[in-house]
């Protein structure tokens, strides 16, 4: 039930690269080390069956680097906030992240002639759990929305991974877009580490 690296991601990509070369050759040198950030982030996950916050932080990052030369800086921003440096090696399933990011982009972003921001936090949420969020100001949910493949993959790792408590919620952003919130498995360590 892994997510995978999609080929049309990677063929836009190089098409993106070609396009630059022709219109912009200096800028092809950063798209080229987000991609290289990306793949080498991506590749290891695929075949593991549990990965850091702090890993799956940094691959949102160089997707997320790679679409906005795409869209452009105008019509896509993002954020990502880690309440606590002590978080990022909090442990969840591989891709989780990326999986939010990219729905958040393909369908309420990108539908958009203006675009939008995706914001990604996470923070502890009482008793050592952690919260994720991923939200956007793009084009809200439609009907059957959150019954898509990527989505029905998240709620099917979650639930194998943390049982009755694996959950995944989507509700409406103000004033408008999607937040997808998830908890992290319980019992595993969320808290700064006492200082000696």
């Amino acid at each position: 039930m892994q997510a995978q690296i999609e080929p049309h991601f990677l063929f836009n990509t190089l098409a993106i690269v070609r396009q630059l070369l022709a219109d912009d050759p200096p800028s092809v040198c950063g798209l080229l080390d987000d991609l290289g950030r990306y793949l080498r982030a991506a590749l290891p996950r695929l075949r593991e069956g549990k990965a850091s916050l702090g890993q799956e932080v940094e691959l949102v990052r160089a997707f997320l680097a790679i679409h906005q030369v795409r869209m452009g800086a105008k019509r896509l921003q993002w954020r990502v906030d880690v309440a606590d440096d002590a978080l990022l090696d909090a442990e969840l399933p591989p891709m989780l992240l990326l999986t939010l990011a990219e729905n958040s982009l393909k369908h309420c972003l990108v539908p958009l002639p203006e675009g939008g921001c995706i914001d990604i936090r996470a923070e502890v949420a009482g008793a050592g759990r952690l919260k994720l969020a991923v939200a956007d100001n793009g084009a809200g949910m439609g009907s059957g929305s959150g019954g898509g493949m990527g989505l029905a993959n998240i709620r099917a790792r979650l639930k194998a991974a943390h049982g009755d408590a694996g959950r995944l919620e989507l509700r409406l952003n103000q004033p408008r877009g999607v937040v997808a919130e998830l908890p992290l498995r319980p019992g595993t360590r969320t808290t700064p580490a006492a200082s000696s």
